[in-house]
């Protein structure tokens, strides 16, 4: 397994993991914005 190989998998892999941790910001977000709407 070469470096470039090593490298290319960590960026796939961090690239998934952003991804994955934005979704999860955008539904806490919008989870957020609703209650805000219902209680105000």
């Amino acid at each position: 397994m070469s470096l470039a190989k090593v490298r290319l998998n960590l960026a796939r892999l961090l690239l998934c993991t952003a991804k994955m941790v934005e979704s999860k910001v955008q539904n806490v977000l919008f989870c957020l914005k609703a209650n805000i709407e219902q209680t105000g």
